[in-house]
């Protein structure tokens, strides 16, 4: 890792403006732990004209994550979604921080959402959206959720230990 870096560092010295040189120490420090690293360098990137600027902020938001940075992770996000309204890890994460800190309601939407935009990519959404509605003791829309769950994620054997818990209630 330390040659890598050199010759990173070396890149950026002579093109500053090298957007992948950027990244990819990015993602050098980022692997080598070093959070509070990666997180300005994300942030010089982000000050540059990057080209997937929704991406970034994500990745940013990953890293304040982290690195226990809940407050400036929930801004960057946000600034994700205001980017790419659609953005699946900004909104993941966001779904993800409402659920723990007990905004039920708006856990909910965010999972809806996101089940509604990309319904087959990570059976834990229904199961996450399932366990929020059990939290409201809305066992109709437990039920309907792992009902769908069961449907886009038939082998899936959390989703059938979900739905057979559920039933067995």
């Amino acid at each position: 890792p330390e040659q890598a870096r050199r010759v990173l560092e070396a890149s950026r010295a002579t093109s500053p403006q090298n957007q992948e040189a950027l990244r990819l120490l990015v993602n050098l420090e980022a692997r080598s732990g070093n959070l509070e690293k990666a997180i300005a360098l994300q942030q010089q990137l982000l000050a540059t004209q990057t080209d997937r600027p929704f991406a970034d902020w994500a990745l940013l938001g990953t890293f304040h994550l982290s690195a226990g940075q809940v407050q400036q992770a929930v801004a960057a996000f946000g600034r994700s979604i205001e980017i790419e309204p659609l953005s699946y890890v900004a909104r993941r994460n966001i779904a993800t921080l409402l659920a723990r800190s007990g905004e039920v309601d708006k856990a909910i939407a965010e999972y809806r959402f996101l089940i509604q935009y990309y319904p087959n990519t990570d059976p834990a959404l229904y199961l996450e959206l399932s366990a929020l509605y059990q939290k409201q003791g809305q066992e109709f829309a437990v039920r309907e959720t792992l009902r769908k769950a069961k449907r886009m994620f038939p082998t899936s054997p959390e989703v059938e230990r979900a739905v057979w818990m559920a039933s067995a209630y």
